[in-house]
């Protein structure tokens, strides 16, 4: 039998949630027009869209200007602002329901992503009735080592695999740095670089999400206000949104072809400043696995954001000074802010 491993998004608790609130129910298609970038479906957003919502903000006008359809867009600005902290993290758990030969079975994944400023680094667990994975990702800004095996224990005698970033893009979807710039291959994670690059097609793609989020891809979404923190649901559509992800399962999962998702709804919560805090995804989509034939699986997942000026971070009055860990060592201690 051959491998079943349904990898979560692992660019991904909702906050509490106050009785006076205000909300706005829409999730309608938003106002939409045309930029080449859409025809890419990465998560961009313009300069002139950062300035807007900035003024919004300064404004107290968040409610007014992005209830009506438009609350993607700030979702948009939190994934961009989470690219520009020295340091970031990302820790998520996710549950994969699938149904193979008549039966139903559980996924667990638990994933973190940390980005430093000389190193990136990822690592997922998977367990299910039939499969144990554990993956590690280093990139040294060059190149990405893979640690791709059964259990944490055999990281320590893996000799690794090396994967340029566009052997990694064409592999799993998107680079786990928080963004980069491509045109038809990897071209830069640096913007005066970038700037430089004579290249009509050149773009930037934010990585914080798997999924790609703009006005193309985008079928509704909805804005509350709970007292200082806002909630966005978005609607994505299941076939322009999720390209990347797709890659990514068809990869981990050892398919014979692409899924093809159903639906996709993504939340996110977002503080006063539009930092992202928490979000939760729930997707359905058909694969059609090696030997064992077609199957539906359905995922949720929950993923906590935290952004620092430093290595150290600090949650409900704990501070921990996260590193990045050996091959050699099983334990990534960033998990350890949530316990």
């Amino acid at each position: 039998m051959k491998k079943i491993i349904l990898l979560l998004p692992f660019l991904l608790l909702t906050s509490c949630s106050s009785q006076n609130s205000s909300t706005s129910l829409s999730l309608d298609a938003p106002n939409t027009t045309s930029h080449p970038e859409d025809e890419n479906e990465d998560t961009y957003i313009s300069n002139s869209l950062k300035n807007e919502i900035n003024d919004a903000l300064n404004n107290d006008s968040i409610m007014n200007n992005y209830a009506n359809g438009n609350a993607y867009k700030l979702v948009m600005y939190a994934l961009d602002k989470q690219t520009t902290y020295d340091y970031s993290l990302l820790l998520s758990s996710s549950t994969v329901t699938a149904h193979v030969l008549g039966i139903s079975y559980d996924q667990t994944v638990e994933a973190a992503t940390f980005n430093t400023p000389e190193e990136n680094f990822n690592q997922n667990i998977s367990s299910s009735l039939f499969v144990k994975t554990a993956f590690r990702f280093y990139d040294d800004k060059e190149k990405i080592t893979a640690h791709e095996c059964t259990n944490p224990s055999d990281w320590k005698n893996s000799t690794g695999t090396t994967y340029t970033y566009d052997e990694y893009i064409n592999t799993y979807g998107k680079l786990f740095k928080p963004h980069y710039y491509v045109s038809s291959n990897y071209l830069t994670d640096n913007y005066s670089t970038f700037e430089s690059i004579q290249d009509k097609n050149k773009r930037e793609v934010n990585s914080v999400a798997i999924y790609n989020i703009n006005e193309e891809t985008v079928l509704g979404s909805s804005l509350v206000q709970h007292d200082d923190k806002y909630t966005i649901t978005i609607n994505l559509d299941p076939h322009k949104g999720t390209s990347a992800y797709q890659k990514q399962i068809e990869k981990t999962g050892d398919l014979n072809s692409l899924p093809v998702f159903e639906s996709s709804l993504l939340t996110f919560d977002l503080d006063s400043e539009l930092n992202l805090i928490t979000a939760t995804f729930n997707d359905s989509y058909n694969i059609d696995i090696a030997v064992l034939g077609k199957s539906l699986a359905t995922q949720s997942m929950t993923v906590n954001y935290f952004h620092s000026d430093s290595s150290k971070f600090e949650y409900n009055n704990k501070i921990v000074d996260v590193k990045i860990p050996s091959k050699d060592e099983e334990e990534f201690n960033g998990y350890s802010l949530l316990d």
